[in-house]
């Protein structure tokens, strides 16, 4: 197994129509790009809510590299973000088929229900310790 080349950078992206986003002072996204090819590899980004307390997650990786660290490398980063910008919780939404992603949730900390509205999905949420 090759060893990833990464860099990891940080900047606003909008998923879809980027005038959903309203304010780019409350989103981030930080992007794995291989340093050999250029390509994207994957992606988290946040987006805090107004009051600047909680904060919605989403990640995305090239499905070849699932299960490879790249992903627990991009969460922890979004944590140490959101910690770093005083929110008291991040939040996401998992596909309840998506055992891995569901384990490392565990793992981190994250507390995980079944979505009252959606018996496919479940809501992860961790609460962060202030800095």
């Amino acid at each position: 197994m090759r060893r990833l080349a990464m860099k990891i950078f940080p900047g606003c992206l909008a998923f879809g129509n980027h005038k959903n986003i309203k304010d780019y002072a409350r989103a981030m996204a930080f992007i794995a790009i291989d340093e050999a090819t250029k390509e994207p590899l994957g992606v988290v980004r946040l987006h805090a809510d107004a009051t600047h307390e909680t904060g919605e997650y989403a990640i995305l990786l090239r499905s070849d590299l699932k299960g490879r660290g790249l992903g627990w490398s991009l969460m922890q980063l979004i944590i140490e973000y959101a910690k770093s910008e005083g929110l008291k919780r991040i939040s996401g939404q998992i596909l309840q088929e998506n055992a891995v992603m569901l384990k490392m949730c565990r793992e981190l900390g994250f507390e995980i229900k079944a979505d009252p509205q959606d018996r496919g999905l479940r809501d992860v949420t961790l609460t962060l310790e202030s800095r």
